[in-house]
């Protein structure tokens, strides 16, 4: 069963140094991504729609934004459009000021998703 969706979670921290006063506050997210689906094998676009449903196209559609807002903040571009999915816009501050990312991927040893992969199923 594959997920449709992205999952966040989202922690507010706040802190006093009991010494000075000083209040620092932070935000941690955790986002889990919804993957991409494995795409069937055609020549026609139509059947390949139908068989994904439009979810598939919206959600890879929000994952390729996010790659494109990390691109242009690597390579330090002063303009970075968070407004093209909501999944940018509810990342941004994440991405600005001292803001630190981690990023873990989770990807299958399975021989048949290798063989899927390959054969550019996927």
């Amino acid at each position: 069963q594959l997920s449709k969706s992205h999952l966040f979670f989202t922690v507010g921290i706040v802190s006093k140094n009991v010494s000075t006063g000083v209040i620092s506050t932070g935000k941690l997210q955790f986002v889990d991504f919804a993957g991409s689906d494995v795409v069937p094998v055609s020549n026609n676009i139509n059947d390949v729609k139908s068989a994904l449903g439009k979810d598939w196209i919206y959600k890879d559609k929000s994952l390729m934004t996010l790659s494109e807002v990390v691109e242009a903040k690597c390579q330090f571009l002063r303009t970075v459009s968070y407004r093209n999915t909501t999944l940018a816009h509810l990342l941004r501050d994440s991405f600005e000021g001292d803001a630190k990312v981690l990023m873990f991927c989770c990807i299958s040893s399975d021989v048949e998703d290798a063989q899927a992969v390959n054969e550019g199923g996927a």
